[in-house]
């Protein structure tokens, strides 16, 4: 009984999400979109979402936008599943933000998203609540049966 308690607490606590920020160098300061990804982690959880952020130093040196290399740095956090931020300044208090949630084992997009974020509006934005919903709604293709 022991066992089976504490494997369920082992699969529950692994992410079933790996957040990655690609966003390029030139469209905003990547302290801004790492705050936009962690953010984004924090909003999944909430959801019941179970999230966790790749960091930069999670990925090769020479660092990967797109393919197998982003699979590779979700599956080593345990994740089933990628969602990457693609965050882009428009003025000095907004961004753009572009996300997508895909399978970590193949890439096969499964949603996608994008909202604006405004400097001292607390409120989500609609696309935030959107990609959210269809975060959730995907997860339940991803997480396998038991």
């Amino acid at each position: 009984m022991l066992a089976l308690a504490l494997a369920t607490l082992l699969a529950q606590s692994a992410p079933m999400v790996a957040v990655i920020d690609i966003s390029s160098e030139d469209a905003i300061y990547e302290d801004i979109s790492r705050r936009y990804a962690e953010s984004l982690v924090e909003a999944l959880m909430k959801e019941g979402v179970t999230a966790v952020r790749i960091d930069e130093s999670d990925l090769p040196p020479e660092g990967c936008r797109l393919g197998p290399c982003l699979g590779v740095a979700a599956r080593g956090k345990g994740a089933l599943a990628i969602v990457t931020l693609d965050a882009e300044e428009l003025s000095e208090t907004k961004s753009k933000v572009v996300v997508t949630v895909m399978r970590a084992t193949n890439g096969e997009p499964l949603a996608g998203g994008r909202y604006e974020l405004k400097v001292g509006v607390k409120k989500a934005p609609k696309g935030l609540v959107t990609f959210l919903a269809q975060v959730k709604k995907a997860m339940a293709k991803v997480v396998p049966a038991h």
